[in-house]
């Protein structure tokens, strides 16, 4: 039986979602900043950066969080119980784009 995070005792899922929307933005954008940025210091790329060793980490965790999140979502609609192709369509696009992105990445 899967209960749904909203009958959790203390569990906040729109505040986490919040917390995790936010660390994906700002970890976006330090990643595309930084893969602009790039090329204009070292035009060669023959050397390791050590930048890029940090941000793979970063990307990692955006990859885990933006699975657990679009599975939740996911898992929601699914046991709405409506009839809603929309959100069906939004959730499990996510999702599987989430998943087939983490197989590419990882």
């Amino acid at each position: 039986m899967v209960v749904p995070f909203e009958k959790l005792p203390g569990a906040n899922i729109s505040f986490l979602f919040r917390i995790a929307a936010s660390y994906i933005v700002l970890a976006g954008a330090a990643v595309a900043v930084r893969f602009i940025i790039t090329p204009l210091y070292h035009p060669g790329g023959d050397a390791p950066f050590t930048a890029w060793h940090v941000m793979n980490w970063l990307m990692a965790a955006l990859m885990l969080i933006t699975l657990g999140t679009s599975y939740l979502a996911k898992r929601r609609t699914d046991t709405g119980g409506t009839a809603d192709l929309k959100g069906y369509l939004e959730a499990n696009t996510v999702f599987y784009g989430a998943v087939g992105a983490s197989i590419v990445y990882f």
